[in-house]
């Protein structure tokens, strides 16, 4: 959206976002394993990106698409509940 950042508002608001992302991941590495961290963001931030593109973009997930997105997720999820805290 923001068009190779020549809207600004848009790439500020992308910027501000990922900022805020490491923000709440940092605390997260206290008691989660950098591994599961990372594995537990990139799921959310692909299915996430996902229905981004369905309802701001018109973009079709079909359904083999969005039974892989559940795999990462399943995945993520599970990585986290058979992982000790540290």
């Amino acid at each position: 959206m923001s068009d190779g950042f020549e809207k600004a508002a848009w790439g500020v608001a992308s910027m501000a976002l990922y900022t805020g992302c490491f923000w709440v991941l940092a605390p997260a590495l206290k008691t989660i394993p950098v591994g599961v961290a990372y594995a537990i963001w990139a799921g959310v931030g692909i299915a996430a990106a996902a229905i981004i593109g369905v309802f701001a973009f018109d973009e079709r997930l079909g359904v083999a698409q969005a039974s892989f997105i559940a795999l990462i997720m399943a995945g993520a999820i599970g990585l986290r509940l058979t992982t000790p805290s540290a």
